[in-house]
C-alpha cells in the first residue's frame, strides 16, 4: 500500500473515532510546527489527533545521546530571544543553552575519522567567496534568471572564478552555514 493511501486512510480513522460534539482536528506532522498547532487547538477546546510518520516526535529537532555527549541530527540553534519557538521550547521545558557565536570555531574533515579547525586566513577568504557570490546571485537575478536553481549559480560562480576543490567546500560550508542551517532549508 502507498504511503499516502495509509496517510488518508489513517485521517479517516481518526476522524471517524471523534463521536464527541466537540470540534475535532488532524494534525499531520509531530514537528515543532505540528507541536504548537495541536497545542493551540487543544487550548481551545478541540479535540486534537497528531498523526506522524516517524518513531518518534519532534522533525527537524533530532539530538541523539553519544557516548562523547548530545549529538544534533537536525536543528541546532532557536535564532534569537524574540522568537517564537523560545516560547513554545520554555513552555515544554525543553532544556536550552545560550550560546554566542563570537568565538566560534570551525573544523573542516581530514579524514572519516579527523578533523582540523579551519585557519583565519581561510575563513577570511570563505567569507569573501561567499560575499561575492551573493553579489553574483543578485547580478544573475536582476538579468531575468529567475529560473536558475541557487546550486546551478553556486556551480557557475564556481566555474567563472576558477575555484579550486577546497575553495568551492569552503564557500559551501559557507552557503549551508549562512542560508540552509538559517533558513531551515534542504
Amino acid at each position: 500500500m502507498r504511503p499516502s493511501t495509509l496517510l488518508i486512510l489513517a485521517c479517516a480513522a481518526a476522524l471517524a473515532l471523534g463521536t464527541s460534539a466537540a470540534p475535532t482536528a488532524v494534525v499531520i506532522g509531530a514537528g515543532v510546527a505540528g507541536l504548537k498547532a495541536a497545542a493551540d487547538l487543544a487550548a481551545k477546546g478541540v479535540a486534537v489527533t497528531v498523526l506522524e510518520g516517524r518513531d518518534r516526535v519532534g522533525g527537524r529537532v533530532w539530538t541523539v545521546n553519544t557516548p562523547g555527549g548530545p549529538l544534533e541530527l537536525g536543528a541546532q540553534w532557536i535564532h534569537g530571544t524574540n522568537n517564537p519557538i523560545l516560547a513554545v521550547a520554555q513552555t515544554q521545558r525543553w532544556p536550552t543553552v545560550v550560546t554566542s557565536s563570537e568565538d566560534a570555531a570551525s573544523y573542516e574533515a581530514v579524514s572519516p575519522t579527523a578533523a582540523k579547525q579551519i585557519s583565519a586566513a581561510d575563513d577570511s577568504e570563505w567569507d569573501q567567496l561567499f560575499t561575492d557570490l551573493v553579489a553574483y546571485v543578485e547580478e544573475a537575478a536582476g538579468e531575468g534568471s529567475s529560473s536558475a536553481t541557487l546550486a546551478s549559480a553556486i556551480s557557475a560562480f564556481a566555474k567563472d572564478k576558477g575555484l579550486t576543490p577546497r575553495q568551492l567546500a569552503g564557500l559551501n560550508f559557507r552557503v549551508d552555514s549562512t542560508w540552509t542551517q538559517e533558513y531551515a532549508a534542504e
